[in-house]
């Protein structure tokens, strides 16, 4: 009884261990990842959980937007926005390794860009 008990043990550890070094490059992104303030060229965002506020470079004026929802995968976040009553995607990827860097993927709701924490 101590043996299969033991070996039950022993496995279990062994798969637990294989699945977490396995899953660490998998492990998907989220709202930590993606929250507060980002500067790019031509402007900042500054994501909270439902208000995605555009600061634009050009004449520092401020824009809110209603996110209706985040998904996230191991590698993008994708958002759902609104601009008025027209929802719109974004998706942002090509996150650094350190997570102090993003890209907005190029979609019809804009540009490619990029951007850097910023607080």
């Amino acid at each position: 009884m101590r043996k299969g008990l033991r070996d039950i043990l022993i496995f279990g550890l062994a798969g637990a261990a294989v699945a977490a070094c396995a899953g660490g490059a998998a492990m998907a992104l989220g709202f930590g990842d993606i929250s507060g303030r980002w500067c790019g060229g031509a402007g900042s965002y500054i994501f909270k959980p439902r208000i995605l506020t555009v600061i634009f470079s050009a004449d520092k004026s401020r824009r809110d937007f209603k996110i209706d929802s985040y998904e996230y995968t191991d590698s993008e976040v994708s958002i759902t926005w609104r601009r008025d009553k027209e929802p719109l995607s974004t998706t942002f990827g090509e996150f650094s390794t350190d997570h102090r860097a993003m890209v907005q993927l190029q979609s019809t709701a804009g540009p490619r860009r990029d951007f850097r924490r910023c607080s």
